[in-house]
């Protein structure tokens, strides 16, 4: 019989599409954050600042490379714990932008 174990966070970080994923994300960001400087569409100021993003999303990926390549552990819960405060300043960010353009 197979059972399913539910993986944890920073289990779930070390797989290897999650990897590719972020790493798809943090290439993403990068023209997102062009467009929103050129301002060449009418809706282009609505995009967030991916400072605080690409944060989070570089620390995941740390994270998830320590956790792949079975390094300290002690390490990986840092670099854990800064990419989720990255993500809340990234959500703070994103409501105080939105609320400064009202």
């Amino acid at each position: 019989m197979l059972v399913l174990q539910p993986l944890s966070p920073l289990q779930l970080l070390g797989q290897p599409g999650t990897l590719l994923l972020l790493l798809l994300m943090l290439l993403l960001s990068i023209p997102l954050e062009q467009e929103r400087e050129r301002k060449r569409r009418s809706l282009s100021h609505l995009i967030p600042s991916m400072r605080f993003f690409r944060i989070a999303i570089a620390a995941a990926l740390v994270s998830g490379a320590l956790g792949a390549l079975g390094i300290a552990r002690g390490w990986q819960s840092w670099t854990g714990l800064i990419s989720l405060l990255s993500l809340y300043v990234a959500f703070v960010d994103i409501g105080v932008g939105f609320v400064w353009q009202l």
